[in-house]
């Protein structure tokens, strides 16, 4: 008897791992983009290769310190790897619903006032175990797995942009301090020159209305000295609230030379074609795993159409005696398997049903949409690259040009044959120029952020499981 029942025991548990799953088969959509970006950039998109880490991107040892420490202290990746956590943690849940949980327990009770008696039992129980027959149990844990991998991966979507805004928000403070720089220095050069200008009214050489445009651009520069401070401060914030600490860091390496020198050897990315993304993005992959959980919720709501088997069993001892409680004459069993089969059910199935497959298609759009949405931000970034060095170049070219009149006009005004305001003129312009020299380095340096960014560039793949990485595009 003892054994019949251990082998039906090994069958039934058996039964769980033959189970079918009424999910459709999963088919990853076609790429609802170009095979190839923009043509003026298929050059570049020829170049394969995976985007290199962070470490090696960003090689001034100032943005790697503060990398680091947003890495470390950033609350929203804190947030996203506990998210992350907590879906694997459900996910374990599901998965030992497919096993029984068997229970064991020990028990004494007194019976009055019929008898006093005392009932003593032991034994072990399963309770409520589904039998797996149409895969519900597996299709929810199916779900519940591309919900914990789309979190990890959610996780390592954060990482990166993380990592590009810390490295942006340190550039723009960068751009910050020397536009500050230089914005006074055009403001103490406006004060020269109004005071000048004002000197040459009071001597008749001068018209006032000479003098009051003067003036307006003094107004205009001590405006600008004012809007770049608070600018400034609150960049300083942004990097801080990214970085995750109060104060910068006392030892924190001081930025690069005044054109960024240090930063211009932000290496060149590898672009390769669209369907590269599919392996470079997470959020993509992330997107990807909630279209995968969507389908196997069909399978779940498929199978509640169909009989749920629940069996409950226990076996153990009995007795009134407690010292005849572990004899074999006490022993006994129970086994109580409960079918529940759907009849009337007033559409709530067929609901619950159609609802899966409407979610189905919202993740088939959602992917679809962040699919063109990463390669819109690799065009971009690609179109803009060329533009950017472009007036870059264009930016450099005339702040030298420029400068080299203000030397001209210094030494012109030192030789007697050009006046005071003409040299402080020229000073005043070539001021400008190098603010828009600045202005276009950072934006030309932000590009290539961006670039890294779009590519997928600083995450670790060794941090998530291998299962969601889709194979790589022939």
């Amino acid at each position: 008897m003892n054994k019949k029942l251990r082998r039906t025991g090994l069958l039934l548990l058996t039964l769980p791992l033959a189970a079918c799953t009424m999910a459709p088969d999963y088919q990853r959509p076609p790429l609802p983009v170009a095979p190839l970006y923009p043509p003026h950039e298929a050059k570049a998109a020829a170049v394969h290769g995976e985007a290199p880490d962070w470490q090696d991107f960003y090689r001034d040892e100032r943005q790697r310190r503060l990398i680091a420490l947003a890495l470390d202290n950033n609350r929203d990746l804190r947030l996203a790897a506990l998210n992350a956590e907590r879906l694997q943690a459900q996910y374990r849940v599901r998965r030992a619903e497919l096993l029984p949980t068997i229970n064991a327990g020990i028990e004494q009770s007194r019976i009055r006032p019929e008898t006093t008696e005392d009932l003593a039992t032991y034994g072990v129980t399963v309770t409520e175990y589904e039998l797996d027959l149409f895969g519900r149990v597996h299709s929810l844990k199916d779900a519940a797995l591309a919900d914990y991998f789309s979190s990890v991966a959610t996780r390592q979507a954060a990482q990166i942009s993380l990592i590009a805004s810390v490295a942006t928000a340190d550039l723009t403070l960068r751009a910050d301090d020397q536009q500050l720089q230089l914005a006074r220095d055009t403001l103490q050069a406006q004060q020269k020159t109004t005071a000048l200008a004002q000197q040459r009214v009071n001597e008749g050489l001068d018209s006032e209305t000479t003098y009051h445009q003067h003036a307006v651009a003094l107004q205009d520069a001590a405006t600008n000295v004012a809007q770049l401070e608070r600018q400034q401060a609150q960049d300083l914030h942004t990097l801080l609230f990214l970085v995750g600490v109060p104060q910068l860091p006392a030892d924190l390496p001081a930025g690069a030379g005044a054109q960024f020198a240090g930063i211009n050897t932000l290496p060149a990315v590898p672009v390769g074609l669209p369907a590269d993304l599919l392996t470079r993005r997470p959020d993509i992959i992330a997107a990807e795993q909630k279209l995968i959980g969507a389908n196997a919720n069909i399978g779940a709501a498929r199978a509640a159409f169909f009989p749920r088997i629940a069996l409950t069993g226990s076996y153990g001892q009995a007795s009134s005696n407690l010292s005849d409680l572990f004899n074999h004459s006490t022993l006994g069993w129970s086994f109580s398997p409960k079918l529940t089969l759907p009849l009337f059910d007033f559409g709530a199935n067929s609901a619950n049903l159609e609802a899966a497959k409407t979610e189905r298609k919202m993740a088939v759009a959602e992917y679809e949409k962040t699919i063109q949405t990463a390669f819109r931000e690799v065009a971009d970034a690609l179109s803009a690259e060329t533009t950017w060095r472009n007036e870059l170049a264009a930016a450099r070219a005339k702040a030298q040009a420029l400068g080299r009149s203000a030397e001209l006009a210094e030494q012109r005004y030192r030789d007697g044959s050009d006046n005071m305001l003409e040299q402080l003129n020229a000073r005043s312009t070539w001021l400008d120029a190098q603010q828009a020299w600045v202005q276009a380095n950072l934006h030309q340096q932000l590009n290539l952020i961006s670039l890294y960014k779009s590519l997928g560039g600083g995450w670790d793949k060794q941090a998530v499981p291998a299962q969601i990485l889709p194979p790589t595009q022939g």
